[in-house]
């Protein structure tokens, strides 16, 4: 079952310097390479299921496949896909190499595209993703082809076929989607009619530039390119508009510089989706259409289509991480093994540390400098409570270990574990941080948002003062994601925000998800998508366009050098802490049944387990209460 928040998006991929390992080796070419593409959750590497492989290109170690393969993602589960590529053999089919993608990783990447080396035999794979537009209209076309010219040497005519490629939202980078049969022996082909999803063709934007390459087959050489022409659906349409060919709108096929050759479209129409919404060319004239293709009335435009949170992210929005911890004394003495803070010596992972590596491995991803300032709060320094202190020696550390170093580092400081627990300073400082970030980024429209993840054993006492620093956190680009690790009872909470309709804030109980950090950091940003759509939008705010991305990536080498809200740090302690939760200095004891104020009682410590001889001061009664001074 897809949820609600996923989206479909496109990968293309293409290949370049794969090493040969056909077995005719140097008598009859080179390897003929096709990829099988599979996803897996990186939690649950062994259940691998395959999800689409491309077509099979003959003699290249350089392919670029054209069939588009589908992935459903979900932000905030982990996604990954591996590609291993096969040379297709007459017995059996060799492997070239395989590698694997983080699919988040290529999300976050400059032009939403990834390189990698594949293993065992080198070469390079690259991959693209995009945002798929549920485009269901078809472009139905046939081209033809006039004074094609072969290479000097060649003295018979040209084996021609075709290839159309788009332009992908990035500077000079084409992803090739479709190849013609070939025709042989022939300087004026006519190709067969074409049927082509408008998805897959132009994601549904019919002005998207296409590059129309024809080439020469070659049966054991590289097939050599005979020229090419750039268009669009658009002017495909206008092009097949006219029932014969004309020269002065044709296109025309270069080489370089030189003319070698002209094509034409002889029909072209669209045929259209019931609830197509893509502006296309339009003309007065009348056409035969293809046969078998039924053409339906099309409906008008969709207007104000608003733009989505994978359009944010490819335009380079950054996603600042602040991470907020309990350390409240009623989450236990770290020394033992009960205590939510307790670490282990063989390097499992707590609770609190499960939470920050779950939620952490995703949002430091689409953070472009990797740094994240992290926050405690429910200690006494100095007998004075704090409620947001800095963790670790650095305003900000680097990615999800840097983190974790610095959450544990705090263990090793003199602070006395205390109450109550109070969220409201750190979701304060978040807003302050978050509006700094955004106001600072490299560039004056780079987009900015922030996610505050907090860690807590327990619900908090003063519910209105958190209400209200909730409220006051809307103005900023913030989401505040509460993880609640304790056994406490957060039913008031979550009752009290949907009451408020807090839509920047999300609760997520950890127990539901003991054993699945894949579907506790799914959970926890399930939200974040709209509300960052709708906190952008609301301020007219759009999505950045690829080209300028080069751009907006910089905006991390900037930030570490600026000067960043935060709260003071914990001093160091001269020697590393052995007890980081200092034992209280006094016990509280029932005055038993018959006892009387003057009566010398002796009672055992519950803490150290020393006994202790106390006189029962003057007014306390059996049944009464006195406190124990160790």
């Amino acid at each position: 079952m897809v949820s609600s928040n996923t989206t479909k998006i496109q990968l293309s991929l293409r290949a370049e310097k794969l090493q040969n390992v056909s077995l005719s080796g140097f008598i009859n070419g080179v390897s003929d390479p096709y990829a099988i593409v599979s996803v897996y959750d990186p939690f649950d590497a062994i259940n691998e299921e395959e999800i689409g492989r491309t077509e099979t290109i003959k003699n290249n170690l350089s392919p670029s496949w054209s069939k588009i393969i589908y992935i459903d993602w979900t932000f905030g589960k982990p996604l990954y896909f591996k590609v291993a590529i096969y040379d297709e053999g007459k017995n059996n089919d060799i492997l070239m190499g395989k590698c694997d993608f983080d699919v988040n990783d290529i999300i976050s990447s400059e032009g939403n595209t990834k390189a990698k080396v594949l293993k065992e035999r080198g070469g390079t794979i690259y991959a693209f993703v995009e945002e798929n537009t549920n485009c269901d209209d078809n472009l139905c076309f046939q081209l033809r082809a006039f004074e094609l010219k072969r290479d000097k040497g060649w003295f018979s005519a040209p084996n021609p076929y075709y290839t159309i490629s788009r332009k992908d939202p990035i500077e000079e980078q084409w992803t090739l989607i479709y190849r013609s049969d070939h025709v042989l022996d022939n300087p004026c082909p006519v190709w067969n009619k074409v049927r082509l999803s408008m998805s897959a063709l132009c994601n549904g934007d019919a002005n998207r530039p296409l590059k129309i390459q024809v080439f020469d087959f070659r049966k054991k050489s590289k097939h050599a390119v005979i020229g090419q022409a750039e268009t669009s659906v658009n002017k495909i349409l206008k092009i097949g508009s006219h029932s014969q060919s004309n020269a002065s709108k044709d296109l025309v096929l270069l080489k370089g510089n030189v003319k070698s050759g002209h094509m034409t479209i002889l029909d072209a129409l669209i045929e259209l989706s019931q609830d197509s919404s893509t502006s296309y060319y339009s003309g007065d004239e009348q056409r035969d259409e293809p046969p078998n293709i039924s053409k339906q009335e099309k409906p008008p435009p969709a207007d104000n289509i608003e733009p989505t949170f994978f359009n944010y992210l490819s335009g380079g929005c950054q996603i600042c991480l602040c991470v907020a911890i309990d350390f409240t004394a009623t989450n236990g003495n770290p020394r033992n093994p009960r205590s939510l803070h307790y670490i282990s010596g063989n390097g499992e992972f707590n609770a609190y540390e499960k939470a920050i590596h779950a939620v952490g491995s995703i949002l430091i991803k689409y953070d472009s400098d990797h740094k994240v300032p992290v926050w405690g709060f429910g200690v006494r320094l100095n007998g004075e409570t704090n409620n947001c202190f800095q963790c670790g020696r650095n305003v900000e550390v680097f990615g999800v270990d840097g983190i974790l170093g610095a959450y544990r580092s705090v263990f090793q400081t003199p602070i006395v574990m205390s109450e109550p627990t109070d969220w409201s300073s750190s979701i304060l400082n978040a807003a302050t941080y978050a509006t700094a970030a955004e106001r600072k980024s490299y560039l004056p429209d780079a987009q900015v948002y922030s996610v505050l993840l907090i860690i807590s054993d327990g619900g908090v006492e003063d519910m209105k003062k958190t209400l209200d620093a909730l409220n006051e956190a809307k103005s900023s680009p913030l989401s505040v994601v509460v993880v609640g690790v304790g056994g406490a009872d957060f039913r008031e909470f979550k009752k009290l925000l949907g009451d408020q309709e807090n839509d920047n804030t999300t609760f997520v109980d950890f127990h539901e998800h003991t054993g699945n950090m894949s579907s506790l950091s799914r959970a926890a940003l399930s939200k974040v998508p709209r509300q960052l759509e709708k906190y952008f939008t609301k301020r007219d705010i759009l999505p950045l366009q690829l080209s300028d991305v080069s751009e907006v990536r910089k905006l991390g080498d900037d930030f570490g050098s600026m000067t960043m809200p935060a709260p003071a740090p914990l001093p160091p302690s001269g020697e590393p802490f052995t007890d980081p939760v200092q034992p209280p200095k006094y016990f509280i004891i029932e005055i038993p049944d018959g006892v009387r104020e003057g009566y010398t009682l002796q009672v055992k410590s519950p803490i150290n387990g020393k006994l202790f001889e106390i006189v029962v001061p003057e007014g306390v009664m059996s049944g009464g209460h006195m406190k124990v001074e160790i």
